[in-house]
C-alpha cells in the first residue's frame, strides 16, 4: 500500500514537471506551422510579430512552467514528510 501510494505521488509530481517542459515543446511546434503557412512572408512583419509573441509566450510559459515543477517537488516532499511523520508517530506506541 504504502509502495502505491509513493508511486503514485512521484508519478503526479514527475508529471507537473514533465508539464513544464510540454509547455515549450508547443510555441516550436507552433511557430514551425506559422512558418511554414506564411512561406515567403515570414521574414517580414509575420516574423516579427511572432517574435514579440515569443517574447510573451517565454516569460509566461516559463512561469507557468517552474509552478508546475514547484508543485511536482512540493507534492513529493509532502508526501515524503507525511511517510516521516508517521513513522515516527508510529515508533512512540513500539517500546
Amino acid at each position: 500500500m504504502v509502495y502505491r501510494i509513493t508511486q503514485a505521488v512521484h508519478e503526479t509530481g514527475a508529471d507537473a514537471v514533465n508539464y513544464a517542459d510540454l509547455l515549450r515543446q508547443l510555441f516550436d511546434d507552433l511557430k514551425a506551422k506559422a512558418q511554414s503557412i506564411c512561406g515567403s512572408e515570414w521574414e517580414g512583419a509575420a516574423s516579427a510579430e511572432f517574435i514579440k509573441a515569443e517574447h510573451k509566450w517565454d516569460l509566461e510559459a516559463t512561469a507557468l512552467g517552474d509552478a508546475h515543477t514547484k508543485v511536482g517537488q512540493l507534492t513529493q516532499t509532502a508526501v515524503e514528510n507525511g511517510f516521516n511523520a508517521d513513522h515516527r508517530g508510529a515508533a512512540l506506541f513500539s517500546t
